[in-house]
């Protein structure tokens, strides 16, 4: 069998053995395996990256039908609180200035109905007296817990410079769904 082998070959079998061709053969056949495996793995991720940029591409356009549409749209999306829900948010918003110390006198509120995007808004003034710091954590905790709670203008002053209190007036805007 051998003789009729290439004579470097059948030479290299009588030098090598039985056992260290069979071991060279199977070796041979496990990178051949393996290179086989390795363009089948790169043509699976070439496959993956054309399929993401699909999936963004389709995103892409969304987001741009979305800005298209116009603001009803946009603002349905969002997650704004019901309108019968509206009593937790006003009433998260005093227990949340009772938590950060801070004293609201005569509040004020005021009714605005936003039919082009099907939702209301109110409007609410809170005359408050407390440290600085204080307002600073009640108004991220209010900005934190409702998405529909906007701040639209802060005005604060400090009557005395030797105290560490300020007065003032935050306006807030909380839109809810209709």
């Amino acid at each position: 069998m051998l003789s009729n082998i290439n004579p470097f070959v059948s030479y290299m079998y009588q030098r090598l053995g039985k056992y260290s061709v069979i071991g060279l053969s199977l070796t041979f056949c496990g990178l051949l395996l393996f290179g086989f495996n390795f363009t089948y793995q790169l043509k699976k991720l070439a496959i993956l990256k054309i399929e993401l940029a699909e999936i963004t591409h389709k995103k892409n356009l969304s987001v741009r039908q979305l800005e298209s549409n116009g603001p009803e749209n946009f603002y349905g999306i969002l997650n704004f609180p019901k309108k019968s829900e509206l009593h937790n948010v006003i009433e998260f918003i005093h227990v949340s200035a009772q938590q950060n110390n801070l004293f609201v006198d005569n509040v004020d509120y005021k009714f605005t109905e936003l039919p082009s995007i099907h939702m209301v808004s109110y409007e609410v003034t809170l005359p408050i007296s407390g440290k600085y710091l204080d307002v600073r954590a009640f108004i991220s905790q209010l900005s934190k817990k409702y998405a529909g709670v906007i701040l639209q203008n802060v005005e604060l002053s400090r009557e005395n410079s030797q105290v560490n209190n300020l007065d003032g007036f935050l306006q807030l805007n909380i839109y809810v769904n209709n």
